[in-house]
């Protein structure tokens, strides 16, 4: 069944807040999207009674409102779903295809775009609301926004099992598999998660990578030297790995290698202090065996302390290669095989940060990358990280330095290759590999 044919199994709860008119302007939102409507839509007060001017529904659609205590609303939910959406979050028509009854997953609830598969756009939301069933009640849960679920998705104990939203209309455009494809729902793959002093969101991020709907074969948390490896969280799932780094060298010497010391066909990377929905690699093996791509991302959503940017990456990537230099890519979420990732030469292990962006300009040349039109990847924007530090942020000197000399090979490539030359495919800066350690888990 369509999404479509699924709404009329919904109840939709809108957040009051304080101001009639916005409310009086979030119902005509869902009355002019007409047809079919949500079942029942609940008009959530969190104190006192506030009149809204509601538009002449259908008789079969339900309008009522509720004050009282959150856990009560379970008892006025009858329908198969169930959708949250905050004051000041949009509303567009809740995307249900996919969502199991009886199930306590959650999907983020963001509207969905028409847009060109070379387009880049970036969304900013005051907030989001999301989807469910209403078993997610079964938790305890109460009522929060999606910025307030991730505040407290960090206690322990605590983690939604958040599931991919779509995140444009497109056509899908099956297209010939070469002798070169590497990835299917056959290939063993390794989780890898490079940390450093973020244990605070560490379990988060392991929850949601040893829950996956099609489970990779490992995971391994590669600790960077950090002050206090973060071995009790990781003790926590019996089929995680530690490995701990002889010195601090930053992600992308760890990561390459990890892919060198292991045998696996391919790679799923994760960032500690981010999370991700429990079908990503699910629906990345599905792009992989329905496309040529050996390297392949998703979209992602960045939560900030206000608000939520939808990063909407482009479909195809190919003609990036002539543009200014950007970040068409988000290699946190992404999937990719080893003999691709050995043909390119691997990471530029010199490199302390900006290792993403070095490889993916490479990786450009190839026809062999893409991205999935899914919102697979939650990324916290927090300080002090690699990006936000002032030492190696985004705009400091030093990531400066490092993206004029991305940006001078990719000047290089664009002139070999119009003179018909094969673009330089080196790393810009090659380091050895580190020792590991293995403080817990399996033999990988």
């Amino acid at each position: 069944m369509t999404s479509n044919d699924l709404i009329g199994q919904c109840t939709v709860v809108l957040e009051a807040g304080t101001d009639p008119s916005v409310l009086t302007a979030k119902l005509n939102q869902v009355f002019a999207q007409g047809e079919p409507f949500p079942a029942k839509i609940i008009l959530f007060f969190s104190a006192g009674q506030l009149l809204a001017e509601i538009p002449k529904f259908p008789d079969d659609v339900e309008v009522k409102g509720f004050s009282g205590p959150v856990l009560n609303l379970k008892d006025l939910i009858t329908t198969a779903f169930f959708a949250y959406l905050p004051v000041n979050a949009p509303y567009s028509r809740p995307w249900l295809e996919g969502i199991e009854t009886g199930t306590a997953s959650i999907r983020p609830w963001i509207p969905v775009e028409t847009i060109n598969e070379t387009e880049w756009v970036k969304q900013v939301y005051a907030d989001l609301g999301w989807i469910s069933t209403p078993d997610v009640f079964k938790k305890g849960i109460e009522l929060l926004s999606f910025l307030g679920l991730e505040r407290f998705s960090t206690k322990p104990g605590f983690h939604p099992a958040c599931f991919s939203a779509l995140a444009v209309k497109t056509a899908k455009d099956n297209r010939i598999r070469s002798e070169f494809t590497r990835l299917s729902f056959q290939s063993r793959i390794l989780a890898l998660v490079p940390y450093y002093n973020c244990e605070e969101w560490l379990e988060q991020c392991l929850d949601s990578m040893v829950n996956q709907t099609h489970a990779p074969q490992a995971v391994a948390v590669l600790d960077d030297a950090s002050a206090k490896p973060p071995l009790e969280i990781v003790k926590r799932f019996p089929k995680v790995t530690l490995l701990r780094s002889s010195e601090n060298v930053g992600p992308y010497r760890l990561l390459q290698s990890a892919v060198e010391r292991t045998e696996f066909d391919g790679y799923l990377f994760q960032d500690a202090d981010d999370w991700s929905s429990r079908d990503r690699l699910e629906k990345l093996l599905e792009e992989a065996e329905r496309t040529d791509a050996e390297w392949i991302g998703t979209q992602e959503l960045m939560i900030l302390e206000n608000s939520i940017y939808a990063i909407r990456y482009p479909l195809k990537l190919n003609s990036l290669r002539q543009t200014p230099l950007s970040h068409p890519f988000c290699y946190p979420s992404s999937l990719i095989s080893k003999k691709f990732l050995t043909r390119l030469g691997g990471f530029a292990s010199g490199l302390r940060f900006g290792g993403d962006l070095e490889l993916i300009n490479r990786a450009l040349w190839t026809d062999k990358v893409r991205n999935l039109d899914r919102y697979c990847y939650f990324r916290r924007i927090r300080k002090d990280s690699l990006t936000t530090s002032e030492t190696t942020g985004l705009g400091s000197p030093a990531r400066r330095e490092i993206g004029s000399r991305i940006a001078a090979r990719k000047e290089e490539n664009k002139i070999l290759v119009s003179k018909g030359s094969a673009p330089n495919m080196e790393p810009l800066t090659i380091a050895k590999p580190v020792v590991f350690e293995r403080l817990t888990g399996p033999m990988l």
